[in-house]
């Protein structure tokens, strides 16, 4: 698996090779055909991401600054709302995580949700950007969801397309249908009885509008990097738990530190492909384990 090297500010991202397109490509490609007004009536909308998460924080790998903070500062406030409430503490609020991808930004939206037991609700460029005529609809569905649920998780991914600079939103759909997301936001903000978290997660801060980063709004940052050594073997270990192996304590800590700048999605995915190619080597369906070497070979 082969990464690129991104240096910004004083972070260095290191990612696998791929292509990222932003949303606005699958406009580009609408327009190359003709298709008329009803060919989007006929479509399914898509419906919105809304589950009960069953992850937790202990879940994530590392980041113990980060988690004991957001156990302090978002979640131990909705297990005794009482006291909060005496303090006039906020409920709730903004935060925005960023970093490079698959270092685990979605698994901790969901784990506080968890946490909170809190209905967790994406809300992605695809829902923004979706069929013309139908995104106001769909945003309107989703917040009168919102206004139903005693406590809400509200997750933005790819933050960088939903809260950038006015200049670059390129799209007009985007002109047209962001501000009528950022007014909802805005109101959740200003409602602070109101107990839902918005989080916002970017793997390109860069992007995002500073004015949306003032108090009162995404006021909490947390910079969620790749994964140090020690933390590198958690996530190996979290990945083969519930797998055969023959791989010793030392074989483990010998991958993590040849895995340095990996993310917890590419780990994943190494596990998963070392699974596959025990499952292809199969001869003894009795003794069928994940060894080193194909851990060696996924990577």
């Amino acid at each position: 698996m082969e990464l690129r090297e991104i240096k910004k500010d004083k972070y260095t991202y290191k990612v696998t090779k791929q292509r990222v397109y932003g949303p606005g490509v699958t406009n580009m490609v609408l327009s190359l055909f003709k298709v008329g007004d009803d060919f989007y009536s006929g479509l399914d909308l898509y419906e919105v991401d809304e589950l009960f998460p069953q992850y937790r924080l202990e879940d994530v790998a590392g980041l113990g600054d980060v988690k004991r903070f957001i156990y302090q500062r978002l979640i131990a406030p909705f297990e005794d709302e009482e006291l909060a409430s005496k303090l006039r503490l906020r409920v709730g609020g903004g935060m925005l995580l960023f970093g490079p991808p698959g270092t685990g930004k979605t698994l901790i939206a969901m784990a506080i949700a968890n946490h909170i037991q809190a209905k967790f609700i994406e809300i992605s460029p695809s829902v923004i950007l979706g069929y013309p005529g139908e995104a106001e609809k769909r945003l309107e569905r989703i917040f009168s969801r919102l206004e139903k649920e005693p406590r809400a998780v509200v997750f933005l991914d790819e933050a960088e397309w939903i809260l950038c600079r006015r200049e670059e939103q390129t799209s007009s759909v985007m002109q047209r249908v962001i501000p009528v997301l950022l007014s909802q936001l805005s109101r959740i903000f200003k409602d602070k009885s109101k107990p839902i978290i918005v989080i916002a997660a970017t793997n390109k801060p860069e992007m995002i509008d500073s004015a949306f980063l003032r108090p009162g709004r995404f006021d909490k940052l947390f910079y969620i990097g790749l994964p140090d050594e020690s933390a590198r073997v958690e996530i190996i270990k979290m990945y083969l738990r519930d797998r055969e192996h023959r791989l010793t304590d030392m074989q483990i800590s010998e991958i993590a530190r040849r895995l340095e700048g990996y993310s917890g999605a590419d780990i994943e995915q190494i596990i998963e492909e070392a699974a596959f190619l025990a499952f292809e080597g199969r001869r003894d369906k009795q003794d069928v384990k994940i060894t080193v070497e194909h851990i060696n070979e996924a990577v």
